[in-house]
């Protein structure tokens, strides 16, 4: 019979443009594989934090990096949102 279950994600059926929006049973997700202002995963993963999800260790983007991204992207979003991260960047520099 047929199964219920979805077929899995794979990212090689994605297109390596644009943003891929999903939702999951823990909310909703945005796959964005080369983010405005940024290029792509190698530059930034260079300050990007190795964090552990379920056994499954996983980088998580630099605050300076989510905030490069926001600005070069020009969306009316987050332009509500950067002068918070800006601060919260400013406050995380240590001198």
């Amino acid at each position: 019979g047929a199964s219920d279950d979805a077929d899995p994600l794979r990212v090689e059926s994605l297109p390596a443009h644009g943003v891929h929006r999903m939702q999951t049973k823990f909310g909703a997700l945005g796959i964005v594989f080369a983010p405005s202002g940024t290029a792509g995963y190698d530059d930034l993963r260079v300050h990007a934090t190795p964090m552990s999800l379920r056994g499954t260790t996983v980088l998580v983007a630099a605050l300076c990096d989510v905030v490069r991204s926001m600005e070069a992207s020009g969306r009316n979003r987050d332009r509500t949102t950067l002068p918070t991260l800006r601060r919260l960047l400013q406050l995380s520099v240590v001198t």
